[in-house]
């Protein structure tokens, strides 16, 4: 149902982060600076829904987004036990 959805944003993540390939990755970045920086997106996500800019724009800022979430999600991912457990 709903995972073709999943796989389309995905897709939007991807290349997101395929267009910052070459900065160092995220598993040094401080926790502070990720939620600032996801912080930021939020806002640039919310000002291109505003303008009513492209769909793809959109999609960009919210695969953006969620990109700084997963990232976010995986420097604590040490800390947790896996779902389920």
């Amino acid at each position: 149902m709903y995972e073709d959805n999943i796989r389309s944003f995905c897709k939007a993540m991807l290349f997101k982060l395929d267009q910052n390939r070459h900065k160092n990755g995220w598993s040094g970045c401080k926790m502070w600076w990720l939620r600032r920086r996801l912080q930021q997106e939020v806002g640039e996500l919310e000002r291109a829904i505003k303008a009513k800019a492209s769909p793809d724009t959109i999609l960009g800022e919210a695969a953006d987004v969620a990109n700084f979430c997963m990232m976010i999600a995986e420097n604590y991912a040490k800390q947790r036990t896996p779902f389920g457990r």
